[in-house]
Parts: C-alpha cells; structure tokens; sequence
C-alpha cells in the first residue's frame, strides 16, 4: 500500500480536541504552537505524520512483526487527528486507524475518548439528587515514568503504582511503554475524579511529588452542568490537564542515541504478546464512558443477526406446533 496524499483541513475546537493537542504538542511544539495561533493544527499533523512513518520504516526493518502485513500500510496512512483527513476518490480507498501502541494518533484517539468519558461523568454527577455541593468536585491528574531491565518488570512497577493511586470516584488511565538505551521504560498516566479518603496531602502523592514525575489540578470554585453550557469552565480546563497527564512519551516516536529499531520491535512484540489493557476506567468513569460509535458495517451486521435470532425462535415456535398436532392425530 503506497503513502496517500491526504487532503486534511482544520477543525473547530472542542473538548476533546484540545485535550489530544495537548498529549501531542510534544512531537513538534513549535508547530503546535503556530497551530494554536492560526486555529489549524494541519502543517503540525503532517509534520508528526512524517515522522510517523520514519519510525514504522526502521520498525519494519527492525522485526515488528505486526508491519509484516497489511497493517504496515493502515499504520503509514492511519487517519489524523485535530483536521478533518481524506484522501481522493479515485484512490478508491478509505482511512482506518491502525490501532498500533505506539501511533501517535491512535494515541490521541484514545485521549478524546477519555476527555468524553470525563465529560459524561461530569453529566451525572452534576445530575446527582445527592450531590448537595458542586463546588467541591475535585480532578487529580498526573503521570509517573519507570525504568526496568524487562517489559514485564515495567509493567509491574506500574501496576503497584496503580493500586495506590487508583481510591477515587472514578478514575481513566493509560499506560505506555517505550525504549530507553539500557531499560524498558513505562508510563502511567490518570484522571481521577474525587479522592476517597486519604485527603489531597496523602503520603502517595507526597512521593510523586518528590520524584518530580506528578502534576496536580484541584478543581473547585466553579459550578458545572447543563446551565454552564455557554462557557462550560470546568470541561474547558480538565481538557488542557488531562491532555497533559496523558501525553505521548516523545522518547517512543523519536529514538535516542544508544536505541535502535530492534530492541523497540522487540518490546513492541512483547506487547502484542501479552495483550494487557493498557486503557482502563473505573467506578463513575467507568459507568459513563465514551458513547459507542457504530459503523455501517457493524450496524448491518448487528441487524442481520436480530433477523435471524427472530427466524429462529419462529421456527422453533412452529417445530413445536407441528409436533404438538401430531400428537393429537395419533389420539384421534
């Protein structure tokens, strides 16, 4: 599959959009910040785009077995985020997100999709009949990097991390995985909604603090909901901080010095391999996260199977007839 030549425009801002900005405007900061001055983010797309697709060359060539099919080619022309991408009819093609751990769209998909998901949970708190006092929603937010010898050792680390850090209301996470020279590096990023217990000050956040590695939002002072449609303050501002809690590692897109190809390949096999789940909501996020976008495919597929489900009952339904009056013949 050949690199299409993508015809992108600009796209009004939203929520989600500024939060998938924000975890990617590491890539090419200069950019994004002329981006942010012109309201088109499209010469900083395809500035990422290239360099995209530098590393999935090198990743080919390295051993990621993932790239060793047709993936390699929805991978180089997965479709952007923050513009609007098509490519020319005659082309006789369409974009599919490639769905990579390490696609800097994709990732920023997955952000859009936790601003959503936050944004919903907002929606019900402030529809709540027991919530008695708005101004005391409180968003922590913040990311923690590891080191290890191993991909499994990383991902340890981050998962003992995440007991600790997971006694919230509701909470989104992602955890992401990249190469340093002589470690397998991890990242834990989260959004919780309302601490449970422990107060704000808890010896936890006190020692991610003192790693350098946390950032911390509370949110209070504003009223939220429906009414606050035409400024909407608190989705505004948890979309510029949870975008920065879930930034992109620029480490993972741009190799350093001492890392190459192959020992990304490898931990990116490894990742295939061990299929964790490395997005992750709970309690009222959980409950209220992003609403389902269904294609035409799937809509005709999910039809059809009610179709047959309803033929089926009918005609176990007229089975049981028959057999019903063929019993009655036989006492006659």
């Amino acid at each position: 599959m050949v690199d299409f030549k993508m015809l992108m425009k600009g796209q009004t801002p939203t929520p989600q959009r500024v939060a998938a900005g924000r975890a990617l405007q590491c890539l090419a900061p200069h950019k994004y910040r002329d981006g942010v001055s012109a309201k088109d983010f499209t010469e900083f797309v395809e500035s990422v785009q290239k360099s995209w697709r530098i590393l999935l060359a090198k990743l080919k060539e390295g051993g990621y077995d993932q790239l060793d099919s047709k993936k390699f080619g929805y991978a180089r022309n997965c479709p952007p985020v923050l513009v609007k991408a098509s490519v020319p009819s005659e082309n006789g093609c369409r974009l599919v997100p490639c769905k990579l751990p390490l696609c800097p769209f994709c990732h920023g998909r997955t952000v859009m999709k936790a601003q959503e998901t936050l944004s919903n949970a907002l929606d019900a708190l402030s529809l709540d009949p027991t919530t008695t006092d708005r101004s005391t929603l409180g968003f922590q937010y913040g990311f923690f990097d590891v080191t290890s010898t191993s991909l499994d050792g990383a991902y340890e680390k981050l998962e003992e991390l995440w007991t600790e850090q997971s006694q919230f209301q509701g909470t989104v996470s992602k955890r992401s995985f990249w190469m340093r020279p002589a470690s397998f590096a991890g990242r834990l990023s989260f959004v919780g909604i309302n601490q449970l217990g422990g107060g704000y000050e808890n010896y936890h956040y006190q020692g991610l603090k003192e790693a350098g590695a946390i950032l911390d939002f509370q949110l209070s002072g504003y009223s939220w909901g429906p009414e606050d449609d035409k400024e909407d303050k608190p989705r505004a501002m948890i979309s510029k901080y949870s975008g920065t809690a879930l930034a992109y590692p620029r480490d993972a897109l741009y190799l350093s010095d001492g890392v190459d190809a192959h020992k990304v390949s490898v931990l990116l096999n490894g990742l295939h391999e061990r299929r964790w789940r490395l997005y992750r909501t709970t309690g009222i996020c959980r409950a209220n996260g992003a609403s389902e976008t269904v294609s035409g495919t799937t809509a005709w597929r999910r039809g059809v199977e009610k179709h047959m489900e309803q033929i089926s009952t009918a005609l176990k339904e007229i089975k049981l007839d028959l057999k019903q009056l063929r019993e009655e013949g036989n006492n006659e």
